[in-house]
């Protein structure tokens, strides 16, 4: 298997981890969620010390990607411990994870949509591996009607107000996992594939995939000879009639497949670092657009606002504003004409420390302008001599 699928990363997170184990498992997460809503929130309150990303199993939907995640292998290798197949989570993860009948009872806590106040009791019982799943957005998402923009802030809400606070049973030292089993996409009309009505099909179309129905127009996949899937290319999706759904998944996208996979630790001691990288020297000609790019990088544990400074030994001065997650960071670009006498410019970088006091970053840059030769500068003092003289 390749090592990108996602059935290696609780495998992964088996083999590096020797301490209390949490796996939080964000239903139906988008990547693009993950990195523009999710992250910045988690990173509060933890560090990542390892991301990655991967893709799923297809079908990219809950039966097929997120079972294969906890058994760490494609669905003709789940089994239990007495070789028969099995598709429940909790005998795949418990194999996974090589835990005894005796051991998963007390060491093993698996708990499925974490967000319910009878869950609630169960994450309470903390052991040494955790497995926790969110339904962050997966069920409750094809039934709005409202664009990605809007559910981002539901998830953003729902993220804020009730998960982060149960992350505070995740103490010091504890390994975290975060991962999503799939993701989905928006069905528009105008890709739809309207299946024969002539067909047995019974419940067997989904919008982005058939079960156990041949068809043309979609890639076919069987990890056994029992059963069989026909997966929408691209944006297409299958419909036998009637209303649709906005948002669904389980097809060939990287909306629906790319998902993430992040090790993180507890922040214990928060520390705020911002460091500046420019060049020592740059070289341009004269009357030429001098360009120089700085880097910010956040050496920090937490996300950081800054401001950036550039100015020139001719009073020429421009200020850019930034926000940086830990170990990002973002390029700057400063311009200006070169001129014969344009000697130096500085960059500035000012950032607020851990305890609000302002720190500051600064990098002196050698500018080398090189004259022209084909410019010709003309004395026309002789002149005002003569007009004196008139």
């Amino acid at each position: 298997m390749s090592p990108r699928l996602a059935t290696h990363i609780l495998r992964s997170a088996k083999k590096m981890t020797q301490k209390r184990l949490w796996v939080l498992v964000f239903d139906g997460m988008r990547f693009d969620t993950w990195d523009s809503v999710v992250k910045p929130i988690i990173l509060t309150k933890f560090e990542i010390t390892e991301e990655k990303t991967y893709l799923c199993l297809l079908p990219s939907v809950t039966e097929i990607s997120r079972k294969a995640l906890f058994a760490g292998a494609t669905p003709d290798k789940w089994s239990d411990y007495n070789g028969n197949y099995t598709d429940k989570e909790y005998n795949l993860v418990q194999k996974m994870l090589n835990l005894s009948v005796s051991e998963r009872r007390t060491r093993l806590n698996f708990v499925t949509q974490g967000e319910s106040d009878i869950s609630q009791k169960k994450i309470d019982d903390v052991k040494d591996y955790n497995i926790v799943v969110y339904n962050l957005s997966d069920d409750w998402i094809h039934s709005r009607k409202s664009n990605i923009a809007d559910l981002n802030d539901e998830i953003k809400q729902m993220l804020t107000n009730n998960i982060l606070p149960d992350l505070e049973r995740i103490k010091e030292g504890d390994d975290v996992i975060i991962a999503s089993d799939h993701g989905f996409i928006e069905l528009f009309e105008e890709d739809m594939v309207r299946i024969s009505s002539i067909l047995d099909i019974n419940q067997q179309v989904y919008y982005r995939y058939l079960k156990n129905i041949s068809y043309p127009g979609g890639i076919k996949i069987s990890y056994d000879t029992k059963e069989f899937y026909v997966i929408a290319k691209g944006r297409k999706w299958f419909n036998r009639g009637g209303k649709f759904d906005r948002y669904s998944h389980g097809g060939i996208s990287l909306a629906e497949m790319v998902v993430p996979g992040a090790h993180l630790k507890k922040i214990t001691i928060p520390k705020v670092s911002l460091r500046l990288d420019t060049p020592e020297s740059v070289s341009v000609k004269e009357d030429k657009m001098l360009r120089i790019i700085a880097r910010v990088i956040n050496d920090g544990n937490k996300p950081c606002d800054f401001e950036i400074c550039f100015k020139t030994d001719k009073r020429e001065e421009r200020r850019m504003m930034g926000s940086l997650s830990p170990n990002d960071e973002e390029k700057f670009v400063f311009e200006t004409m070169a001129t014969l006498d344009l000697a130096s410019v500085v960059c500035i970088l000012s950032y607020p420390d851990i305890n609000k006091k302002q720190e500051e970053r600064k990098k002196l840059i050698r500018v080398i302008v090189e004259k022209r030769k084909d410019k010709v500068e003309l004395d026309l003092g002789a002149l005002d001599l003569l007009e004196d003289k008139s």
